[in-house]
């Protein structure tokens, strides 16, 4: 299957993303694209100098994530041609379970890719609970955080290398003050609305939450990302 390179007008795309905030802001869930392939849907058959994992956020429908990852991943590609992604499968609901599946998948995807890869580099990328789990793929304990709980899988540290570069959007840990382990820090591009009570503590803006994919953020990712090959 070859690389998915997500894109639309830039108006119909504007138009999408708010119609897709005002959704989740009334409703509070949407229902997740289903992906196949077992704990993540690689988006091709060979390796790659770059393979993104991306973690959608709660409820947050699209191969990648409506708000986040359909845009970062093209952005990206722009960038990197040669890039591939791979969406992580998880629930990305609001059950106690979704982010340990979610912690579970990260870690067996990229346990399972660097060994048929033993070349490629990774970026990291979580939105909201996507986050969350990336988060606890690192190490980090989520406790605090919505159905937070240590980790239940974290990476080899063998692959620390490989790992490029981590880019958060509206990262509950960021709320809480909880960094990724010293030796990730600077790899990490940390990415908070203004207002988002998700990663801001004391805010309560909620449709800052949902504002990442009209907000410069993307453009932002993607450069980070880039830059770090």
């Amino acid at each position: 299957m070859s690389d998915k390179d997500v894109r639309a007008p830039r108006s119909r795309k504007k138009r999408w993303a708010l119609a897709a905030a005002g959704a989740l802001a009334v409703t509070g869930a949407l229902a997740a694209t289903p992906l196949v392939g077992g704990a993540a849907a690689a988006e091709g058959p060979t390796c790659s100098s770059l393979h993104l994992v991306i973690a959608r956020g709660t409820t947050e429908f699209g191969p990648y994530g409506f708000i986040v990852g359909d845009n970062l991943f093209p952005a990206v590609k722009a960038k990197v041609p040669d890039a591939t992604a791979a969406a992580v499968d998880y629930p990305a609901n609001f059950d106690a379970s979704s982010p340990r599946l979610g912690n579970q998948a990260v870690v067996d995807h990229l346990t399972t890719r660097s060994a048929q890869c033993p070349n490629e580099r990774y970026a990291l990328v979580g939105y909201s609970q996507g986050a969350q789990i990336v988060n606890a793929a690192l190490g980090v304990d989520t406790t605090g955080t919505i159905n937070g709980s240590p980790p239940v899988a974290v990476l080899p540290q063998a692959l620390n290398p490989r790992i490029a570069s981590i880019v958060f959007y509206g990262n509950p840990l960021k709320g809480i003050s909880r960094p990724v382990p010293p030796a990730f820090q600077d790899r990490v591009l940390d990415n908070c609305a203004e207002g988002d009570p998700v990663c801001e503590a004391g805010a309560f803006n909620i449709l800052a939450h949902l504002s990442y994919g009209l907000n410069g953020d993307i453009a932002r990712g993607a450069d980070f990302i880039a830059a770090h090959p």
